[in-house]
């Protein structure tokens, strides 16, 4: 698979907690689908997604070297 170059921007709502993949196995890429646990079992690893609370409405522009296309 291709590697993602360019950073993904996303709209997150105040206020609503949001689970961001650090592995790039989810299919619900920027979003974390909780494949990682799988994949931890599978590899010996221990990846987590990273959780946002925006205290705001923001965009925010994310990359993961994980992450491909």
């Amino acid at each position: 698979m291709k590697r993602v170059d360019q950073p993904k921007i996303i709209k997150l709502k105040k206020g609503v907690r949001y689970s961001i993949c650090s592995c790039g196995v989810s299919n619900r890429l920027p979003f974390c689908d909780g494949r990682h646990k799988a994949l931890n079992q599978e590899t010996n690893s221990n990846y987590k997604s990273i959780k946002i609370i925006p205290s705001d409405d923001i965009d925010v522009s994310l990359n993961c070297a994980n992450w491909s296309q």
